[in-house]
């Protein structure tokens, strides 16, 4: 894989995100990223700060135009693809230092560290001081990075006629996709601002989603082992405390504990 490879940044947006949809465009740069602007309400994104963007209008739930928008053949043209929601603000984020650390420690699927002034679902995702980041067996489907070749996996999951709103499939990813390295980068930081609302479908499509992949390992959203940079962790010790969590998944699945959940 050339590292110099442009990568693709996806997002839903609407009236109340040009602003921090702006901020990203100028840090991320259309050298290094090509960006898709999904528009769901009828805000116009012909603003000069978004030429060179492409931008689909389309009143659609989200997972349903990323399963026609980004199929794994485009994707696969690019090193990563970032899937973000639009209520982030990206504070310091520097994106090719993300990237960088995406590299180092071969990161299938990662997610920045939120600020503890976010709006928290999940407190595995909470940023910690003094590391670089945790593998962990949860990535929440709010600001996604995908190496390209891994994305086909998780696009495989979306189901956008049974459950095109996308709530779930962060919960059963790391088995269904056979995702192995799976982190939260603390080097990085952003912002959620504002909480998630869910209608009675999105609520009733979850359950749903659950119900069909009851056979799989649903992620305890717990950090498996710190990214380190010391060889013998990086490549010894690391490598064979993500097997063993990937082989106990593995049983799990195998023996049907996951049907009795």
């Amino acid at each position: 894989m050339t590292p110099n490879r442009k990568s693709l940044f996806a997002s839903p947006v609407g009236k109340d995100a040009k602003e921090n949809t702006r901020r990203i465009v100028e840090r991320f740069g259309h050298d290094a990223f090509d960006f898709l602007l999904l528009v769901y309400d009828d805000t116009r994104y012909d603003d000069d700060c978004f030429a060179g963007c492409e931008v689909l209008y389309e009143k659609a739930p989200l997972f349903w135009q990323l399963k026609k928008c980004l199929p794994p053949e485009l994707c696969e043209r690019y090193e990563y693809v970032f899937i973000w929601m639009d209520d982030l603000d990206v504070l310091d984020f520097d994106p090719q230092n993300f990237l960088r650390l995406m590299r180092a420690h071969r990161i299938e699927a990662g997610h920045p560290s939120l600020s503890r002034d976010s709006v928290i679902s999940h407190e595995v995702m909470v940023h910690r001081d003094g590391g670089i980041g945790r593998f962990t067996d949860f990535v929440e489907e709010m600001a996604f990075v995908f190496e390209s070749r891994q994305w086909r996996r998780f696009w495989e999951l979306i189901s956008p006629d049974s459950n095109p709103w996308g709530w779930g499939y962060d919960e059963v990813a790391y088995s269904y996709c056979r995702f192995r390295r799976m982190a939260v980068i603390d080097a990085e930081v952003i912002r959620h601002l504002r909480k998630g609302t869910y209608t009675e479908q999105a609520v009733a499509d979850r359950r749903q989603m659950r119900d069909q992949y009851k056979r799989f390992h649903f992620s305890r959203k717990r950090t498996l082992c710190p990214l380190s940079n010391d060889p013998l962790r990086k490549h010894l010790v690391t490598p064979f405390r993500l097997y063993l969590h990937y082989v106990f998944v593995r049983l799990y699945m195998l023996l049907g504990i996951g049907c009795r959940r």
